[in-house]
């Protein structure tokens, strides 16, 4: 009956209810919204997915320009779907291709536009136009279930809730209120004691905060020390004068405890007869960094180079020392020190003096690995340059008594021959037999009078010659009785030279004789000879000034690579 004469208060009935129909509604438009939304959404990602697709089938008949076959493809496609509006490829140029169009008077569509490119090339604008009346006609239908719901909802949610209200509502809240009331009281009091806890709380918070700090200090200052640490070694790394290398031969470790496992009990003898198995390990070592110096010494523009064109720096002889190196690994050293062959990214060979240690502290994993490199050709060179002065001081010791005894010998040839000259009709047949040997004994004494020279380290004596006449008589004295023939062009205005006559015509007869036993079935040694004046501008190890440059030239098969070197040095022949 109370019920009964609450009703009697309609306005606040109905405005309760009215109140609740318009947040149903609210939410109703809220959720078809959404629902719309996602609809949307959904469709979107349908269309752009489709047109994605047709952008991928029709990529390949544009790039063979087949323009009929996209014209229809377009077309099948758009009599397929349903929803499509209308479906326009057109060229980048603005030409159309294809346009599907289909008759509708819909005021609800989706427009979507796509480039379809090919590595980078626009190939063709695709445009499609679907119809969204399926979609908006569904959410209306929905929308008109919501609020016939909404209005069945208020009728019933509003007489219960109105209920509810007086019988839970009104009813408890003089009770809820003396309950705050007391509750307040407590709160009071219990409010109190919290400020005490508070307190105490915060002093507890203060001091680990102060001890936070603290350590925070602490950490700082140990990472500002790191830092220097850092900067200092990096410094003392890219400014050394000696190349160094950062290396990780973490990998290489793993890879040679594979072997182990697989039953490879001496790896040295391994690692020798698998160039393969070397060759792997090599490539498995990261280097890491490198400074300035090894940029340098190895003609690289900068690490960058360097680093990409690790390949040019290994010689066929450097992959003896990385063998070493996978050895020392493998059994577990971190010292190794060796020299070895290397060449520069241009290609020049150098010879190096290499130092390979493990890091303190990696010697497990082998992660840092320093190898330190020592340009040490030059100091090769004077060394074979020493050797080599002390085998000449050797040889011309040799030479010296030699051509002591073998200048007393030409002594009493040339003496006997002179004799019977003096006793012989110049007329006779053997005369001219007499002068060739004896022009024979004459160079033969200017040769030991060379050997003298050149053990006792005399001065040569220099002579105003012809250069022409030298290199007649030279030719004329060397293929004398051979198949070769000599070609000498020398110009008219040659300059006479200031020569040792015997030394160089000496010099010039052995070239031409190595190049006549070049030639066993016979050919053409070509003699020149040129005026040329030197200056800095030809860097060649000569004073400024005038110079006859003399150039001989046979068709032999030339001088082995391995014989160059050694051209030079006394009496070396391959015979």
């Amino acid at each position: 009956m109370k019920f009964l004469k609450r009703l009697k208060y309609p306005r606040t009935i109905l405005a309760f209810m009215a109140v609740l129909f318009l947040f149903l509604v609210t939410v109703d438009v809220l959720i078809v919204s959404r629902e719309r939304e996602a609809k949307l959404d959904n469709v979107r990602e349908h269309a752009e997915r489709e047109l994605s697709l047709v952008g991928t089938f029709v990529t390949e008949p544009m790039l063979m320009h087949e323009f009929a076959v996209v014209e229809q493809f377009i077309l099948q496609w758009g009599e397929k779907d349903t929803d499509v509006i209308s479906f326009k490829a057109s060229t980048p140029e603005g030409t159309a291709l294809a346009d599907f169009r289909r008759p509708t008077d819909t005021r609800h569509s989706l427009t979507l536009r796509k480039q379809v490119t090919f590595v980078g090339k626009h190939l063709l604008d695709l445009e499609v136009v679907r119809d969204l009346s399926g979609v908006e006609r569904a959410l209306s239908s929905l929308y008109w279930q919501f609020v016939l719901r909404s209005i069945v909802l208020t009728f019933i949610l509003g007489t219960v809730v109105w209920y509810i209200f007086w019988r839970m509502g009104l009813i408890p809240l003089e009770k809820e209120i003396d309950r705050r009331r007391e509750a307040e009281d407590a709160l009071r009091t219990a409010k109190d004691g919290l400020e005490v806890t508070v307190q105490e709380r915060t002093k507890e918070l203060t001091s680990t905060n102060n001890a936070l700090l603290a350590e925070i200090t602490e950490r700082t200052t140990a990472e500002e020390e790191l830092k220097k640490s850092e900067h200092r070694y990096r410094n003392l790394f890219e400014n050394s004068p000696i190349s160094l290398w950062l290396e990780d031969f973490s990998i290489v470790k793993m890879y040679l405890e594979k072997l182990k496992d697989s039953g490879v009990q001496n790896m040295a003898a391994h690692l020798d007869d698998h160039a393969d198995a070397v060759a792997k390990g090599v490539k498995l070592v990261n280097v890491l960094d490198v400074n300035k110096t090894t940029v340098n010494m190895f003609q690289a523009i900068n690490k960058e180079e360097f680093l990409r064109c690790l390949d040019l720096v290994y010689a066929e002889e450097t992959y003896d020392v990385l063998k070493k190196q996978l050895v020392a690994v493998a059994e577990g050293r971190t010292m190794l020190e060796s020299e070895a062959i290397m060449k520069t990214i241009t290609g020049a060979k150098k010879q190096v003096f290499l130092r390979w240690s493990v890091s303190p502290g990696h010697e497990d994993t082998m992660e840092r690995v320093i190898v330190s490199i020592v340009d040490i050709t030059e100091r090769k060179m004077l060394e074979d340059e020493l050797q080599r002065s002390q085998k000449h001081e050797s040889i011309g010791i040799l030479a010296g008594g030699i051509a002591h005894d073998f200048n007393n010998l030409l002594t009493g040839i040339l003496g006997n021959i002179n004799l019977v000259k003096t006793r012989m009709d110049p007329t006779d047949d053997v005369y001219p037999r007499l002068e060739e040997s004896e022009a024979a004994s004459l160079k033969a004494r200017d040769l030991t009078r060379q050997l003298l020279m050149f053990s006792s380290g005399g001065t040569p004596t220099m002579r105003s010659v012809s250069i022409a006449t030298v290199l007649e008589d030279a030719a004329n004295f060397g293929l004398s009785g051979t198949t070769v023939t000599s070609d000498i062009g020398v110009a008219d205005d040659i300059w006479h030279a200031e020569v040792d006559r015997g030394q160089v015509s000496q010099a010039i007869y052995n070239i031409i004789i190595n190049a006549s036993e070049a030639m066993p079935e016979g050919g053409a040694v070509k003699l020149a000879a040129e005026n040329v004046t030197i200056n800095a501008e030809h860097g060649l190890p000569l004073r400024n000034g005038d110079y006859v440059k003399i150039t001989i030239a046979d068709e032999g098969s030339g001088i082995p690579e391995e014989h160059l070197q050694k051209i030079f040095d006394p009496y070396f022949t391959t015979k």
